[in-house]
Protein backbone atom coordinates (compact mmCIF):
# COMPACT_ATOMS: atom_id res chain seq x y z
CA UNK A 1 0.00 0.00 0.00
CA UNK A 2 2.82 2.38 0.83
CA UNK A 3 4.49 1.62 -2.51
CA UNK A 4 1.47 3.11 -4.32
CA UNK A 5 2.50 6.49 -2.90
CA UNK A 6 6.03 6.25 -4.30
CA UNK A 7 6.30 8.05 -7.60
CA UNK A 8 7.49 6.18 -10.66
CA UNK A 9 10.21 8.76 -11.30
CA UNK A 10 11.58 8.26 -7.80
CA UNK A 11 11.61 4.47 -8.12
CA UNK A 12 13.06 4.48 -11.66
CA UNK A 13 15.62 7.08 -10.53
CA UNK A 14 17.08 4.37 -8.29
CA UNK A 15 18.14 2.24 -11.26
CA UNK A 16 21.88 1.97 -11.88
CA UNK A 17 23.19 3.09 -15.27
CA UNK A 18 22.94 -0.37 -16.84
CA UNK A 19 19.38 -0.98 -15.59
CA UNK A 20 18.28 2.52 -16.61
CA UNK A 21 19.66 2.13 -20.14
CA UNK A 22 17.92 -1.25 -20.42
CA UNK A 23 14.65 0.34 -19.26
CA UNK A 24 15.03 3.05 -21.93
CA UNK A 25 15.81 0.56 -24.69
CA UNK A 26 12.98 -1.74 -23.50
CA UNK A 27 10.57 1.19 -23.86
CA UNK A 28 11.74 1.86 -27.43
CA UNK A 29 11.62 -1.87 -28.18
CA UNK A 30 8.03 -2.17 -26.90
CA UNK A 31 6.94 0.90 -28.91
CA UNK A 32 8.61 -0.42 -32.07
CA UNK A 33 6.78 -3.73 -31.64
CA UNK A 34 3.46 -1.94 -30.99
CA UNK A 35 3.14 -3.47 -27.51
CA UNK A 36 0.87 -1.37 -25.28
CA UNK A 37 2.98 -1.92 -22.15
CA UNK A 38 6.66 -2.20 -21.36
CA UNK A 39 6.84 -5.55 -19.57
CA UNK A 40 9.52 -7.32 -17.56
CA UNK A 41 10.16 -9.51 -20.63
CA UNK A 42 11.16 -6.42 -22.67
CA UNK A 43 13.66 -5.43 -19.98
CA UNK A 44 15.10 -8.95 -19.67
CA UNK A 45 15.45 -9.16 -23.45
CA UNK A 46 17.32 -5.84 -23.52
CA UNK A 47 19.62 -6.85 -20.65
CA UNK A 48 20.47 -10.06 -22.52
CA UNK A 49 21.48 -8.09 -25.62
CA UNK A 50 24.31 -6.51 -23.62
CA UNK A 51 27.63 -8.33 -23.36
CA UNK A 52 28.18 -8.41 -19.60
CA UNK A 53 25.72 -7.70 -16.77
CA UNK A 54 24.70 -9.17 -13.43
CA UNK A 55 22.11 -11.19 -15.34
CA UNK A 56 24.77 -12.85 -17.50
CA UNK A 57 26.80 -13.83 -14.42
CA UNK A 58 23.69 -15.21 -12.68
CA UNK A 59 22.65 -17.24 -15.73
CA UNK A 60 26.18 -18.64 -15.97
CA UNK A 61 26.34 -19.50 -12.27
CA UNK A 62 23.17 -21.59 -12.54
CA UNK A 63 24.00 -23.19 -15.92
CA UNK A 64 21.01 -21.61 -17.64
CA UNK A 65 20.93 -22.49 -21.35
CA UNK A 66 21.11 -18.96 -22.77
CA UNK A 67 20.30 -19.96 -26.35
CA UNK A 68 17.14 -21.75 -25.16
CA UNK A 69 16.33 -18.74 -22.98
CA UNK A 70 16.74 -16.40 -25.98
CA UNK A 71 14.46 -18.63 -28.07
CA UNK A 72 11.88 -18.73 -25.25
CA UNK A 73 12.07 -14.94 -24.85
CA UNK A 74 11.46 -14.44 -28.57
CA UNK A 75 8.47 -16.81 -28.49
CA UNK A 76 7.01 -15.09 -25.40
CA UNK A 77 7.45 -11.66 -27.00
CA UNK A 78 5.41 -12.86 -30.00
CA UNK A 79 2.48 -13.64 -27.65
CA UNK A 80 2.24 -10.05 -26.39
CA UNK A 81 -0.60 -7.89 -27.70
CA UNK A 82 0.36 -5.64 -30.63
CA UNK A 83 -1.14 -2.72 -32.43
CA UNK A 84 -0.75 0.00 -29.82
CA UNK A 85 -0.38 3.28 -31.66
CA UNK A 86 -0.36 5.67 -28.74
CA UNK A 87 1.92 6.12 -25.74
CA UNK A 88 3.45 2.92 -24.45
CA UNK A 89 3.24 2.74 -20.64
CA UNK A 90 5.00 0.60 -18.04
CA UNK A 91 2.98 -2.41 -16.93
CA UNK A 92 1.92 -2.63 -13.30
CA UNK A 93 4.01 -5.79 -12.95
CA UNK A 94 7.16 -4.01 -14.21
CA UNK A 95 6.58 -1.25 -11.66
CA UNK A 96 6.19 -3.96 -8.99
CA UNK A 97 9.46 -5.56 -10.16
CA UNK A 98 11.30 -2.23 -9.79
CA UNK A 99 9.82 -1.58 -6.35
CA UNK A 100 10.61 -5.09 -5.12
CA UNK A 101 14.14 -4.89 -6.56
CA UNK A 102 14.60 -1.60 -4.68
CA UNK A 103 13.56 -3.28 -1.42
CA UNK A 104 16.13 -6.03 -1.92
CA UNK A 105 18.81 -3.55 -3.06
CA UNK A 106 18.47 -1.48 0.09
CA UNK A 107 17.32 -3.92 2.77
CA UNK A 108 19.19 -7.11 1.82
CA UNK A 109 22.22 -5.83 -0.10
CA UNK A 110 22.63 -2.35 1.43
CA UNK A 111 23.07 -0.68 -1.98
CA UNK A 112 21.80 2.66 -3.20
CA UNK A 113 20.97 1.61 -6.75
CA UNK A 114 18.97 -1.17 -8.43
CA UNK A 115 21.20 -3.49 -10.45
CA UNK A 116 19.85 -5.81 -13.16
CA UNK A 117 20.62 -8.75 -10.86
CA UNK A 118 18.24 -7.41 -8.22
CA UNK A 119 15.37 -7.79 -10.70
CA UNK A 120 16.23 -11.49 -10.85
CA UNK A 121 16.30 -11.65 -7.05
CA UNK A 122 12.96 -9.86 -6.67
CA UNK A 123 10.95 -11.55 -9.43
CA UNK A 124 11.08 -15.18 -8.15
CA UNK A 125 10.19 -13.97 -4.64
CA UNK A 126 7.05 -12.18 -5.91
CA UNK A 127 4.33 -14.69 -6.90
CA UNK A 128 2.90 -12.70 -9.85
CA UNK A 129 6.38 -11.95 -11.23
CA UNK A 130 7.54 -15.53 -10.69
CA UNK A 131 4.57 -16.76 -12.76
CA UNK A 132 5.63 -14.36 -15.54
CA UNK A 133 9.23 -15.59 -15.45
CA UNK A 134 8.16 -19.23 -15.64
CA UNK A 135 5.72 -18.43 -18.47
CA UNK A 136 8.64 -16.84 -20.38
CA UNK A 137 11.00 -19.79 -19.92
CA UNK A 138 11.41 -22.92 -17.86
CA UNK A 139 15.14 -22.07 -17.82
CA UNK A 140 14.42 -19.67 -14.94
CA UNK A 141 13.69 -22.69 -12.70
CA UNK A 142 17.43 -23.43 -12.73
CA UNK A 143 18.09 -20.29 -10.67
CA UNK A 144 18.02 -21.30 -7.02
CA UNK A 145 16.80 -18.12 -5.38
CA UNK A 146 18.15 -18.76 -1.86
CA UNK A 147 21.58 -19.60 -3.26
CA UNK A 148 21.41 -16.47 -5.42
CA UNK A 149 20.65 -14.20 -2.47
CA UNK A 150 23.25 -15.89 -0.24
CA UNK A 151 25.99 -15.81 -2.91
CA UNK A 152 24.96 -12.70 -4.87
CA UNK A 153 28.23 -10.81 -4.23
CA UNK A 154 30.32 -13.82 -5.24
CA UNK A 155 28.21 -14.63 -8.32
CA UNK A 156 28.30 -11.04 -9.59
CA UNK A 157 31.78 -10.00 -8.40
CA UNK A 158 33.14 -9.79 -11.97
CA UNK A 159 30.08 -7.97 -13.33
CA UNK A 160 30.65 -4.37 -14.47
CA UNK A 161 27.60 -3.53 -12.35
CA UNK A 162 29.57 -4.53 -9.24
CA UNK A 163 32.29 -1.98 -9.98
CA UNK A 164 29.71 0.76 -10.51
CA UNK A 165 27.90 -0.17 -7.28
CA UNK A 166 30.89 0.44 -5.03
CA UNK A 167 31.37 4.21 -5.49
CA UNK A 168 27.60 4.75 -5.17
CA UNK A 169 27.49 2.81 -1.91
CA UNK A 170 30.50 4.76 -0.62
CA UNK A 171 28.87 8.04 -1.63
CA UNK A 172 25.70 7.07 0.23
CA UNK A 173 27.71 6.13 3.32
CA UNK A 174 29.58 9.46 3.40
CA UNK A 175 26.56 11.62 2.64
Amino acid sequence: LIMAEISRSLAFGKLNTTAYKCMESATIFAKTRGNPYVELIHVLQQVLTLQDTDLHHILGAFAVNTSRLATDLAAALEKLPRGATSYTDFSASLETAIQEAWKYATLMFNQGKIRTGFLLVAAPKTPELNRQLLAISGEFTKIKINQLTDDFAKITEKSPEQASALPEAAAVATA
